[in-house]
C-alpha cells in the first residue's frame, strides 16, 4: 500500500472518533489482553424481542452460528476482555498517530 493511502486512512479514522454515533477503540501492541483471539466473531446481543442473542463465529474456512446460552456467555466474556484492553478517545488517537509515524 502506498504510504499516502495509509496515512489518509489513519487520518479518516481519527476524524470520525469524536462522532457521537461512532465507537472506535484500539488495542495497542502492549495492551494486557486477558483472552486469546482465535477468530473473529459478531455478537448480536440486543436483538428484536422474541429473538435469542446470537454469535456468528468467523473462521477462515466458514462461519458458524450459535445461540446456546453458554456459548453466548463465553463470547460476552471475550468481548469484555477485548474492551478492557482497548483504549478510546484521545488515547486511541495517540495510538493511531503512533502507528502512522512508524517506518
Amino acid at each position: 500500500m502506498e504510504p499516502g493511502v495509509h496515512a489518509a486512512q489513519l487520518d479518516r479514522i481519527i476524524a470520525v472518533i469524536p462522532l457521537a454515533n461512532v465507537s472506535i477503540a484500539v488495542i495497542t501492541q502492549d495492551a494486557p489482553l486477558e483472552t486469546i483471539l482465535w477468530c473473529g466473531f459478531d455478537l448480536f446481543d440486543e436483538r428484536d424481542p422474541g429473538y435469542q442473542p446470537l454469535v456468528v463465529i468467523e473462521m477462515p474456512h466458514r462461519a458458524d452460528e450459535t445461540s446456546d446460552p453458554d456459548d453466548v456467555e463465553l463470547y460476552r466474556s471475550h468481548l469484555s476482555a477485548i474492551r478492557d484492553a482497548a483504549v478510546c478517545g484521545d488515547e486511541a488517537v495517540a495510538a493511531i498517530r503512533a502507528v502512522g509515524t512508524r517506518p
